[in-house]
């Protein structure tokens, strides 16, 4: 399907409206490393932030898969500037907490 949309001109960096995520950061989230590679061939930009300036390789290392933070680096992300972001999840805004909860489909009763 990613291969389907890049063939037919999706924009690789597009980010999406609520809190600035680019389909890399999207791949990053969902643990799909076939698709982060096949984004980063493509030409996706391994630097680009969200609204609150993460990039992918930030999501990536608060993550389990730890393939997806080496091809970051493979295709020349550079490491997160640990000052400038938080030092863990825990750390993060609440308005981000609410986007990921309301937008990965997550519900509980």
């Amino acid at each position: 399907m990613v291969k389907l949309l890049l063939g037919a001109g999706a924009d690789l960096d597009k980010a999406e409206p609520s809190c600035g995520r680019s389909p890399l950061h999207l791949a990053v989230e969902a643990q799909c490393p076939e698709v982060v590679e096949c984004l980063l061939r493509a030409g996706a930009d391994p630097g680009a932030r969200m609204y609150v300036g993460y990039t992918p390789l930030y999501s990536a290392l608060h993550r389990p898969d730890r393939r997806i933070p080496q091809l970051l680096r493979d295709f020349g992300s550079q490491e997160p500037d640990w000052d400038s972001e938080p030092e863990s999840p825990d750390d993060a805004s609440d308005d981000e907490y609410d986007d990921i909860i309301i937008n990965s489909g997550y519900y509980k009763n």
